[in-house]
């Protein structure tokens, strides 16, 4: 038998974070900010406790597969869940239903589609998806001005899950979170194949598979990261095996789902021989191509371009130094400059990913790449007018090749964001909570900092 199931403190462990877990799940909305806090704080106290108490410090074969099997059975413990924290799940089924009726998701926006003639189910549109009529699905999407901003892998899936369940959310959101789930495995195999690879201690394993965050917001809130994460592990596990075609097919597909990984690409120069490189570029290049195609019959510079750039340069939310140069623009201008540092901001982060591409390039192993990849999605994200809780599921993914903390940290931290939503209808974030988040996110950086963190595995200075 398995040493973890002969541990009652484990079994006692394993029982309160469920329990945790399955009541807010079930029983709380992101309106019942004080419950939500609270319970986060109960499950990040279980995660925190169980990974520092040294219980994780040697792994037998049989202890990894256990603990797989119960990261795995707290997912699963979600399943029949309504998403509490985020209504995206609304969109999702009206892209999906415009694609199976053979429409451009790209092409209109939800205000304009239902003035359409000869739509099918608008009833259905209008009354369960647009104005969310219904008690068990109250609110209604979010994005009623805005063309769709998910790229063509989303847009499949999102036709997928709406063939299969018709005109019925529930069951569409069941079938989304069947195919999430089993990303979220693929995911969880992947990152221990690739820490025995790469000969990082197997215990990082439960970094990203009993993360409260990731756990929530991919399963229970039907968040894409964790498809583009499964996406980017697996492409780079590819390149480590030589499979270069393949693995560009791969990344290529997480750009589909999610255009992160655009940002990172240029990381891996110095990373790959430079034939293999020009190889894995062109193939993402052209799947890229080859997946907008289909919904080609409108300028999508036009219409995915305007709802991306809108989001870039319209939308405020949870972000740390955007605020500090938003109000260095209201003293210089006396208005709102988010347009202006909504422009300049790309070409600071893409500098940023240049010099870091550069400044590493004696350092050649692929697993260095995780590393990388965390400190430029948070070089990016402090500079980012938008966070929401979600896009910090990229930073424990790919903390779990490295040592640093931080990530970790923030993954709790940031559920303090939610406290915006406190009132129906209204978003109202709280300077102190923001100042709260970020402070302690700072520490944590600051930390790893002095205690070497930032060194990749095998060269951290004594």
């Amino acid at each position: 038998m398995p040493q973890v199931l002969k541990n009652k403190w484990l079994i006692v462990w394993g029982g309160g974070y469920a329990s945790v877990l399955f009541y807010l799940s079930y029983f709380i909305t992101r309106l019942d900010e004080y419950q939500l806090f609270v319970s986060f704080s109960f499950l990040f106290i279980f995660y925190g406790v169980f990974f520092y108490s040294k219980k994780l410090s040697v792994l037998g074969k049989n202890n990894v597969s256990v603990l797989i099997s119960t990261a795995i059975a707290c997912r699963l413990l979600l399943f029949f869940s309504v998403p509490n924290l985020s209504d995206d799940y609304f969109r999702f089924a009206w892209d999906g239903n415009l694609l199976v009726h053979s429409y451009n998701p790209y092409a209109y926006k939800p205000q304009d589609f239902l003035h359409l003639e000869g739509v099918q189910n608008k009833e259905y549109l209008r009354k369960e998806l647009y104005n969310g009529n219904s008690s068990l699905f109250p609110g209604g999407m979010n994005s009623k001005k805005y063309y769709s901003v998910y790229p063509p892998f989303n847009q499949a899936v999102f036709a997928l899950a709406y063939y299969l369940s018709g005109d019925n959310l529930y069951y569409n959101i069941l079938f989304l979170r069947l195919f999430l789930l089993l990303f979220e495995v693929g995911t969880i195999a992947l990152i221990y194949l690739l820490l025995q690879q790469f000969k990082i201690p197997l215990s990082n394993l439960f970094i990203y598979a009993f993360n409260p965050l990731v756990i929530v917001e991919v399963i229970q809130n039907l968040h894409f990261e964790g498809v583009t994460v499964f996406f980017v592990l697996f492409s780079i596990f590819l390149l480590s095996k030589k499979r270069i075609v393949l693995s560009g097919i791969v990344y290529a597909l997480g750009i589909v789902t999610k255009l992160i990984p655009l940002l990172l690409l240029p990381l891996f120069l110095f990373r790959v021989q430079l034939k293999r490189l020009v190889i894995f570029y062109s193939v993402i290049i052209t799947v890229l191509v080859f997946s907008f195609l289909p919904f080609s019959s409108v300028d999508l510079f036009q219409t995915f371009g305007e709802s991306i750039r809108l989001y870039f340069k319209s939308f405020e939310f949870n972000a740390s130094l955007y605020y500090f140069f938003r109000e260095i623009g209201f003293w210089i201008k006396g208005y709102n400059t988010i347009q202006i540092i909504g422009s300049v901001t790309p070409f600071f982060v893409l500098s940023f990913v240049l010099f870091l591409t550069v400044k590493t390039r004696k350092n050649q192993q692929l697993f260095v790449l995780f590393l990388l990849f965390t400190v430029v999605l948070f070089f990016y994200y402090l500079l980012a007018s938008i966070v929401h809780p979600w896009y910090v599921i990229y930073l424990v993914a790919f903390a779990s090749f490295t040592r640093l903390t931080f990530p970790l940290i923030w993954s709790f931290t940031v559920v303090l964001s939610y406290y915006a939503y406190r009132n129906v209808g209204l978003v109202q974030e709280d300077p102190l909570f923001l100042l709260l988040e970020y402070g302690v996110v700072f520490l944590a950086v600051f930390y790893d900092w002095k205690s070497n963190n930032f060194l990749p595995y095998g060269n951290q200075k004594s």
